[in-house]
């Protein structure tokens, strides 16, 4: 949720300026959520010792299933998207990692 309204905010802030920059940062941003999202809905179906075996295969697929999606998400961006600013794109993609590995450390602690 604080990675959605962190891009929402950043895109809201960039849409006056220009169209095609925002639709790269929204883009870029879930390019990396929607997997992320995916990944974590598969890796914590289950829990309890008694699951260990369900639980690595639903970590495994949701792995593959992220890496799917997010290669898919960047073909689809640069083949339907010809207005596509690369540098605010990955910029964006990047930024939703760290957000994300930044949340989940301020949850280990």
């Amino acid at each position: 949720m604080t990675q959605l309204f962190l891009l929402s905010l950043i895109g809201g802030i960039s849409y006056c300026s220009n169209r095609d920059f925002t639709g790269s940062i929204l883009l870029g941003g879930l390019i990396q959520i929607i997997p992320q999202l995916w990944f974590s809905r598969e890796a914590f179906k289950y829990v309890g010792a008694s699951q260990t075996q369900r639980i690595v295969s639903t970590m495994y697929r949701g792995e593959v299933g992220k890496v799917i999606l997010t290669s898919s998400g960047f073909v689809t961006v640069f083949v339907l998207y010809s207005n596509v600013n690369i540098v605010a794109l990955m910029a964006t993609f990047i930024s939703m990692i760290l957000v994300h590995l930044l949340l989940v450390a301020r949850l280990i602690k």
